[in-house]
């Protein structure tokens, strides 16, 4: 119903390549394009450079429920943290299973490595991601990536998971390391690689801050601009009827997106 649906409209945007080639699939239509969701680059970015640090902190941030599969990172980490004792893993965000990876921490001993820190409003994670030194994910249900640009933005290298929208992201080698989806070794190994090693963060997180300016809001709304000037050039689908084109329905018949841009009518003013 969904593709049946997108099909009535002139264009469909979506928020990667990978899920306008699932739409493809899937019998769409009519044309497709992958427009960021975007990344505020002047929130989000580099703080100070701090020397001397006596530990390492390795970041998530997400909804903590089950298809998530934070407690994958959780083993991972695990499996390292004795070779690495100044390794430390934040846990920030809620959900269901909040309480279940705080017991899970416990019982593979690292409640004093491990801190499961809870929601954190939006105006402090830029100061939330300048403080750790890499970001990691085992997720492989990303359309995106939201958390994942925000760190990148932030300056912080990436170990992900090689699924969905990630790679588009984290280029494995460049900005991070991919590892395969549930892979709790190889996930643990590339924790490993960027831990040990200051001087390959700094590298892959400069390149990741590079890698984030492709997806700044500015860039997202010129190309949200010229696709609306696209479609309003041509003539207008005979989908909606005319009852729907009345008034702020005539934009909402114009473009359809597999995503939600919040905010997009002030990104664009």
């Amino acid at each position: 119903y969904t593709v049946a649906f997108f099909n009535r409209f002139s264009l469909v945007t979506t928020p990667s390549q990978v899920m306008a080639r699932e739409l493809a699939a899937h019998g769409l239509r009519v044309p497709v394009v992958a427009v960021s969701n975007g990344v505020d680059t002047c929130l989000f970015r580099p703080g100070p450079l701090v020397s001397g640090k006596d530990s390492v902190t390795v970041l998530h941030v997400g909804r903590l429920s089950y298809e998530k599969t934070v407690d994958l990172l959780l083993r991972a980490f695990a499996r390292i943290a004795g070779d690495y004792p100044a390794a430390r893993l934040t846990i920030a965000g809620d959900g269901p299973d909040r309480e279940a990876l705080s017991r899970l921490a416990d019982e593979l001993g690292l409640s004093e490595r491990v801190h499961v820190i809870g929601f954190v409003p939006h105006d402090q994670l830029p100061a939330l991601y300048q403080a750790a030194d890499l970001f990691a994910t085992g997720s492989t249900i990303e359309t995106q990536g939201l958390v994942v640009l925000e760190a990148m933005a932030c300056g912080l290298p990436v170990a992900a998971v090689d699924a969905l929208a990630l790679p588009e992201a984290v280029h494995h080698g460049i900005n991070g390391f991919l590892s395969p989806a549930g892979d709790e070794a190889a996930l643990a190994q590339h924790l490993a690689c960027l831990i040990v090693d200051a001087g390959l963060r700094q590298r892959m997180g400069a390149a990741s801050r590079r890698l984030a300016k492709k997806h700044s809001l500015e860039r997202v709304a010129a190309q949200y601009e010229r696709l609306y000037q696209q479609v309003t050039a041509a003539p207008l689908p005979s989908f909606p009827p005319a009852w729907m084109r009345r008034g702020g329905w005539l934009w909402g018949s114009l473009v359809a997106g597999t995503h939600l841009v919040r905010g997009l009518g002030e990104r664009i003013i």
